[in-house]
């Protein structure tokens, strides 16, 4: 069996993420005539241009204006720029797909796709935006925003792990541990080096977790 490296599963996720965000592209295309527009008052911009901004374009100008120092960043610019952060971020997102992919079992089919691309979601749009300045709270945003921002990710969820699937070498070994397994462990680990009542319940924790995967063991044949 072939072992994926880190590196050969960060460049596979890269061009997954890349192409995760051409199908969201499709996919905002195709649902533009019912694409739910920004309600009224659910986010007051800081700055004056961002009344006629992307997120994605917003990012580009603060980087090249604010962070290198150069501009202003004329319209056309500013789009373009737009469309490098769009691809840039979600390559940056596949590249997470793919390490934890290879990390663990639990993202290869299509419930971890699904729940990757709710996963991140979660992060950029309930997390990352508000945070930035590119948009309001969850709160302020009614159902179908959220809907419709949810199915686009899904969308891109299902095509990066389609495209990774697509890559992956057909003779590559599968991880051995589920990803909620994988991370519950480490967990234990970090929290068994604390003292007290803590430290014994993390390694309660993982003496069980052991008995488990013996008795599973046992019975597998």
């Amino acid at each position: 069996m072939l072992h994926v490296t880190p590196l050969g599963a960060a460049l596979r996720g890269l061009a997954s993420g890349l192409a995760g965000s051409a199908a969201q592209d499709a996919f905002f295309a195709a649902t533009r005539p019912i694409t739910p527009g920004q309600p009224e008052g659910a986010f007051a911009p800081p700055e004056p241009q961002q009344s006629g901004e992307q997120a994605t374009e917003t990012v580009a100008r603060r980087v090249v204006e604010g962070l290198a120092a150069r501009g202003p960043l004329p319209p056309d610019a500013r789009r373009v720029g737009g469309r490098i952060v769009h691809y840039a971020f979600g390559g940056g997102w596949g590249v997470v797909y793919g390490l934890a992919r290879e990390s663990a079992r639990g993202l290869e089919g299509p419930g971890g796709a699904a729940a990757f691309g709710v996963g991140v979601w979660a992060v950029s749009d309930n997390g990352l935006l508000p945070l930035f300045n590119l948009a309001g709270s969850p709160r302020r945003y009614p159902l179908r925003n959220h809907a419709y921002a949810v199915a686009a990710h899904l969308v891109y969820g299902l095509a990066v792990a389609g495209t990774y699937a697509a890559l992956r070498p057909a003779r590559a070994a599968q991880p051995r541990r589920s990803l909620v397994g994988g991370l519950g462990l480490a967990l234990a680990t970090l929290a068994g080096a604390l003292p007290g009542r803590v430290g014994r319940a993390a390694r309660l924790a993982r003496g069980v977790d052991a008995a488990r995967r013996a008795f599973a063991a046992s019975t597998a044949g």
